[in-house]
């Protein structure tokens, strides 16, 4: 598969702030607005949730409460669950 040029408008507020991001990363404007539209297209838009900063900041937060040994105790059944939960 060959690489196609096209030409887009963005909204001059947009792209401003993609001029900062791509600054901020080091980027060429152009490359990074490939690599978004390369990303958004690779990701099923059922799937975007998971990557949004929201959802990956929860997981960290969870892998290191993990690593940390910060977790519940096992539970036989939903009622010793919520009583944990409360106590």
């Amino acid at each position: 598969m060959g690489i196609e040029d096209i030409r887009i408008s963005i909204d001059p507020d947009i792209r401003k702030k993609l001029e900062r991001m791509a600054r901020r990363k080091d980027r060429k404007l152009p490359y990074l607005i490939r690599d978004i539209l390369t990303q958004a297209a690779l990701i099923d838009s059922e799937d975007a949730w998971f990557y949004s900063k929201y959802w990956q900041k929860r997981l960290r937060d969870a892998e290191k409460n993990i690593s940390e040994g910060k977790t519940s105790p096992p539970f036989d059944n939903a009622d010793e669950g919520i009583a944990w939960l409360r106590s």
